[in-house]
């Protein structure tokens, strides 16, 4: 965090939620060495009801990646407190691009019924393109009000690259969506109609975009509206320079 310098843009974000009794989750994707988790710790420290949970594939079974088990080692267990944080189910190993596995864990270990409100998501995991939309897609429906979406590392590579000329036009496109027709033409037309109607606004600087929730109620959307769409990263043209026939 400190070396990519994105402490000011944390600093301002997550300065509603570190002091007092306000109770929330917190949820970080790619726990790796745990660093970021320590300084998110470090940073909710006063707020006495934060609740911090992260997700890390590496601690996942070892073996091959075709078996759906990790080959390359387990980054999460040199942490101090992997352990603890195991037993405490706060750290969560699996594949964080994977429904079912993101479904289990929100509907059993985080949606709990004294569980405090869902306000923060920051992806840091793999920084695949596709991976980020489905953190995006997943979660932002589930954030409650006011609460943020926060995707690191959205450039300058290869891999995340499409996140940033594919996803971030279209829900950018949406936020300033009104509906109707256009002088006239063919009504416009929504991108991602599972993220519009939740969206407050979208704040990019450095490599992170923050995306805000609005006040609408946070939803639990069904498997397919808790999916990234299917042209999501090819059929930018049908609705970012409409309205179309």
């Amino acid at each position: 965090m400190w070396g990519h310098f994105y402490d000011t843009i944390y600093d301002r974000w997550l300065a509603p939620y570190t002091s007092g009794d306000n109770p929330m989750q917190l949820l970080e994707i790619g726990f790796h060495q745990g660093s970021g988790f320590d300084t998110y710790t470090k940073f909710l420290s006063n707020n006495k009801a934060a609740e911090l949970h992260s997700m890390e594939i590496s601690c996942i079974e070892p073996g091959p990646r075709n078996e759906g088990k990790w080959p390359w080692g387990n980054f999460a267990e040199k942490h101090s407190m992997y352990l603890p944080l195991l037993k405490a189910e706060r750290l969560h190993c699996g594949d964080a691009n994977n429904f079912e596995f993101l479904k289990d864990k929100w509907e059993t270990k985080m949606r709990r019924p004294d569980s405090p409100p869902l306000q923060v998501v920051i992806d840091d995991g793999s920084h695949l393109h596709s991976h980020m939309a489905t953190s995006l897609f997943f979660w932002f429906p589930r954030i409650e009000p006011g609460g943020i979406m926060v995707v690191e590392d959205i450039q300058p590579s290869n891999q995340s690259n499409k996140f940033r000329t594919h996803i971030v036009p279209q829900v950018m496109k949406d936020l300033h969506w009104c509906g109707g027709t256009h002088n006239g033409n063919a009504p416009d037309s929504q991108c991602f109609p599972t993220i519009q109607p939740l969206l407050q606004g979208v704040h990019c600087e450095l490599h992170i975009c923050v995306f805000v929730r609005n006040d609408s109620p946070a939803i639990e959307p069904s498997k397919k509206d808790s999916m990234t769409p299917p042209n999501a990263f090819n059929a930018i043209p049908k609705c970012l320079f409409g309205p179309h026939e």
